[in-house]
């Protein structure tokens, strides 16, 4: 199977509405053959990292994950408008920084900021039932049991929560581990984020295993961008 090599070209971005975008060169020749990555494939992996509204400076994943945001609590507008209006009714947990997101979470009434080491996603000092809404955005593949941190997201949800999250996801394969093996994110060189999980298709089984009744996916630049969505049960 081959990935059809077009997009639908973001035309606005959903964080500020600025209308002007760059691309940068993200993926390196030693990344792109660890991962095996078709031209195709290296082109959107390449775009989703790397490109960037020239306005607010979110890259492609990250104006992802805020058109998800709009799309589940039906917001009219962009997402720095959005906030404003609904900053007393949810409370938001970000694991790790979610890009230039972070500063617009940081309006809503309740937003923590859990930051690796200090806070691990397989085991979150949280109550149950305790947010509306959690955020990842390229975290999962560093995790070495993703499944027990999707279960620990779903535990500090509130009924009929949401989490919503990005990963790499290579399209035209199958999920595979890592382990044992050297691979990283990064730069040429550093050896700080080591991937464990190298995402394919099936990576919606795992919101399955981990206790979630529902999973969307969310594009504004296919196959470039997409967010995964999460619901948990409202019982």
């Amino acid at each position: 199977m081959s990935k059809v090599d077009t997009a639908i070209a973001i035309k606005t971005c959903p964080c500020c509405a600025g209308i002007n975008f760059e691309q940068q060169k993200i993926i390196w020749d030693e990344l792109a053959a660890e991962w095996d990555l078709s031209k195709s494939e290296r082109k959107y992996i390449d775009r989703q990292q790397g490109l960037q509204c020239t306005n607010c400076r979110a890259n492609l994943r990250s104006m992802c994950l805020a058109a998800a945001i709009i799309n589940i609590y039906n917001f009219k507008g962009t997402l720095q408008n959005s906030v404003k209006k609904m900053k007393r009714k949810l409370s938001v947990l970000e694991i790790n920084e979610a890009g230039t997101l972070s500063e617009y979470f940081a309006n809503f009434n309740r937003h923590t900021l859990a930051k690796y080491p200090d806070v691990k996603i397989e085991n979150l000092p949280y109550m149950d039932n305790e947010f509306n809404l959690v955020i990842h955005s390229d975290t999962l593949e560093h995790v070495k049991d993703p499944i027990k941190g999707l279960k620990e997201v779903h535990r500090v949800l509130k009924p009929g929560g949401f989490t919503l999250y990005t990963i790499p996801i290579i399209l035209d394969r199958l999920s595979k581990r890592r382990v044992g093996k050297k691979s990283y994110h990064g730069s040429p060189g550093n050896d700080e984020y080591q991937v464990i999980t190298e995402y394919g298709a099936d990576m919606w089984t795992q919101l399955m295993d981990a206790g979630f009744n529902e999973c969307r996916l969310i594009t504004i630049d296919y196959p470039a961008s997409i967010a995964i969505i999460g619901c948990k049960p409202k019982q």
